[in-house]
């Protein structure tokens, strides 16, 4: 089940990753002879048909900044899924009932989501002071 939930999820990103192009391939309006297209659609000079612009949902077309943004969402879900570890640990530590066994595998949670979250952070910081060496 896990798996076809997985590709099920990865279909629907990949569809709605790529545009539609079959609206602009498959016009019925003809802007060559200078009607004007209906609705949204515009006239592409190129190919003479009326074609409806794909929206640029990342506002920009500098590949830095589209990196920049990857990165700095995925410290903010690093950070959560540390946060959540921390959380998970401390509350296997809290209701161990004085189990060692319990209460090293909450520890274990803590020190490790601790530690990934420092390994996460220390890498940003270090790749943002080489590349603001580059720079200069």
């Amino acid at each position: 089940m896990l798996k076809f939930f997985t590709i099920f999820i990865v279909a629907i990103c990949l569809i709605s990753f790529f545009p539609n192009t079959s609206l602009a391939e498959n016009s019925k309006y003809d802007c060559r002879e200078g009607a004007t297209c209906p609705n949204d659609s515009v006239c592409e000079q190129s190919t003479g048909f009326c074609v409806y612009p794909v929206p640029n949902f990342l506002f920009t077309n500098d590949p830095n900044i589209v990196i920049g943004r990857i990165v700095k969402y995925l410290l903010g879900i690093s950070g959560t899924v540390a946060l959540v570890a921390f959380m998970f640990g401390g509350i296997q530590w809290i209701t161990s009932a004085g189990n060692p066994d319990k209460i090293k595998k909450g520890q274990n949670y803590m020190l490790w989501s601790a530690a990934g979250l420092i390994f996460t952070l220390t890498a940003y910081i270090f790749v943002n002071f080489v590349l603001k060496l580059l720079s200069q």
